[in-house]
């Protein structure tokens, strides 16, 4: 898979990651073919959490006409990507998940289950996971996608925020991972 794939963008659920994501793909307009960001209807409407299925079927829709495409995706996002990839038949080449909110997941019950999500998800995915993230530390989301996930990578770098502010190491470790 080269790099100069198409990239979908989803942030997290709180609206500050709006210019977050943004941010973040604006660092790979250089290095990719084309960039989407998905903007979350409950960031417009000022709803205080994220409705996966809505958002999973408006990711499906926009990656319907696109053949070679990764989605990169923050916290709550990476949840609407595995919805939409159970749900909808969504294909990516591959994902990265950065901030995985499996705690937050769990405390807000959020459905489908992270355990559903990964029932049967076959996609190549990377994970960067800061080690002591407070909606999930790296040796925790570890030990359970060793357990839910076929076909994953996991990188843990230093921090205990779920703030991922080292934009350019999020990039040199996804087109590492998209090139791979």
């Amino acid at each position: 898979m080269s790099s100069k794939i198409e990239i979908i963008f989803l942030g997290g659920n709180s609206k500050d990651n709006l210019i977050w994501i943004e941010n973040v793909a604006k660092s790979f307009l250089d290095s990719v073919k084309a960039i989407n960001i998905v903007n979350y209807k409950h960031w417009q409407n000022k709803s205080p959490i994220i409705n996966i299925d809505y958002e999973s079927a408006k990711l499906s829709e926009l990656a319907s006409n696109k053949d070679d495409f990764c989605i990169f995706a923050k916290s709550a996002g990476c949840l609407v990507a595995l919805n939409a990839i159970l749900k909808y038949a969504l294909r990516p080449g591959k994902c990265v998940f950065i901030g995985f909110p499996l705690n937050w997941a769990v405390e807000n019950s959020i459905k489908p289950s992270p355990e559903e999500l990964f029932s049967s998800y076959s996609v190549k995915t990377l994970f960067i996971q800061k080690e002591a993230d407070p909606i999930c530390p790296a040796p925790k989301l570890n030990e359970f996608i060793s357990k839910h996930c076929a076909s994953f990578s996991f990188c843990e770098i230093p921090g205990s925020s779920h703030h991922y502010e080292d934009l350019q190491l999020l990039k040199s470790k996804t087109l590492d991972f998209i090139n791979s």
